[in-house]
């Protein structure tokens, strides 16, 4: 475990699966953690692995599709961390999803997807826009599907989608105080990068 510190992360859905294996991996090199999740108990539970292997983690509760609620953990985590070097949008609807065909989706289950898998990025990108420090990073976690498509997982596909394509929009129409050294990077968790030509380096996960 590196012991330098480099700088503090904001991990949405960090309670387990691929946020506690995002956080591990950061705090391994000497990123301070915070671990966000509507599930607070889970939430600590990466932070205490976190720091058993050595690292430094806080834990805090965020519901992604709220706004107060991400302002919230925001700033519970900036007060016990200090400024953030990146917020990675992690937190999503995936394994509880019913595939089904495109026109037997229930408009409840569309629109649970997109609040958290779409609308979550946006909220949290606008509560945590002040706490980054200048030249901090945002990363949206995606998916392959977006390129490959799923059977009878349209909502999901296109939730996806959108968390790939926000960061070249949301940054052009941000209002001016924000700050345009703050890089948004689209990740999917797949061999092929998932990036655009108005962001680099690229980025592969």
């Amino acid at each position: 475990m590196e012991t330098t510190h480099a700088g503090t992360a904001f991990i949405t859905g960090a309670g387990g699966g691929l946020g506690r294996a995002i956080a591990q991996a950061l705090a391994a090199r000497g990123v301070t953690v915070i671990a966000a999740d509507i599930d607070l108990d889970q939430a600590r539970e990466t932070a205490r692995l976190v720091e058993t292997a050595g690292g430094q983690a806080h834990a805090v509760y965020v519901d992604v599709t709220d706004p107060a609620s991400a302002a919230g953990a925001v700033e519970a985590g900036t007060t016990a961390a200090g400024p953030l070097t990146a917020l990675v949008n992690n937190a999503a609807i995936y394994a509880t999803i019913r595939r089904a065909p495109f026109d037997e989706i229930t408009v409840d289950e569309w629109d649970r997807v997109m609040a958290v898998n779409l609308r979550g990025p946006w909220v949290m990108a606008v509560a945590a826009r002040d706490a980054l420090e200048d030249g901090g990073r945002i990363v949206n976690i995606s998916s392959a599907t977006v390129f490959s498509g799923s059977e009878q997982w349209a909502h999901y596909v296109a939730s996806k989608a959108g968390a790939s394509d926000s960061p070249v929009y949301l940054p052009a129409n941000s209002a001016p105080a924000a700050s345009p050294s703050t890089p948004w990077h689209p990740v999917s968790p797949s061999p092929k990068p998932v990036m655009r030509s108005s962001m680099t380096p690229t980025t592969t996960a």
